[in-house]
């Protein structure tokens, strides 16, 4: 099993703000926290908040919009997600 963390919120727009929560924030540190917790020899994690979070919020050069990411953001990911299967792989199927 792989987890990925949740990546944080990237940049509030103006017109968002008055319906915005800080509590949001929060609940990805808490939500991320608690899938740490799971990690275990058949569960791994995949780290999105840090691959893509840069003071807290997404990278400018990973932001769609302030929920989502970019094709670029998502290539980091695969990129990532890639060097995690190919590292299990290695140690659990040794013809690989």
């Amino acid at each position: 099993v792989i987890l990925t963390t949740i990546f944080p919120i990237g940049p509030v727009p103006l017109t968002r703000q008055p319906f915005w929560s800080p509590d949001i924030a929060k609940a990805v540190s808490e939500v991320n926290a608690y899938l740490y917790s799971l990690k275990a020899k058949n569960v791994l994690i995949l780290d999105s908040y840090s691959l893509l979070a840069q003071n807290g919020q997404v990278q400018s050069k990973y932001v769609y919009d302030t929920l989502h990411i970019n094709e670029r953001g998502y290539k980091e990911l695969n990129q990532e997600l890639t060097k995690v299967l190919s590292t299990w792989l290695k140690e659990y199927w040794r013809d690989y």
